[in-house]
């Protein structure tokens, strides 16, 4: 695994997740900030760009559909925004409020992932299919 600067984004951001509990809380397979890394990793052999791997990073910070433990308060999106980009926070922000059972139920597996694994890490990148890019922005106070 990648070790950041001591004073790089990715510095800070662990130690926030740290500090706020995230390698103390233990999902199947590890610690959740053990999780959070992985998928931060993930994101960046699919070649995302930074602000994608930083919202990979913090993707649980306010608890998901899935996973009901959240790191942060909902007041505190402006303190993660401040950390991780306004981007990167709406990106967070969006997949928390995800109801995956409406998501799931929804859509086919053909839709949600591509078949093919460029980067030969056993998982494919995601592919886009609800009319919005991956990469567009997301605004804090966006309703989409």
């Amino acid at each position: 695994m990648h070790q950041p600067k001591p004073t790089s984004p990715d510095s800070r951001i662990r130690r926030f997740l740290r500090e706020h509990g995230a390698d103390g809380i233990g999902p199947p397979g590890g610690t959740l900030l053990a999780h959070l890394e992985r998928v931060a990793d993930l994101l960046a052999v699919w070649g995302a760009d930074e602000e994608l791997r930083l919202a990979g990073l913090c993707h649980a910070m306010y608890g998901t559909d899935g996973f009901n433990q959240p790191l942060v308060d909902l007041s505190q999106r402006p303190t993660v925004a401040a950390l991780i980009g306004d981007r990167a926070e709406a990106l967070v922000y969006f997949y928390c409020s995800c109801d995956r059972q409406a998501v799931y139920r929804n859509s086919q597996p053909h839709q949600l992932f591509s078949p093919t694994d460029s980067a030969g890490t056993g998982s494919s990148p995601p592919t886009a299919r609800c009319g919005r890019s991956w990469r567009s922005p997301l605004p804090m106070n966006s309703t989409s």
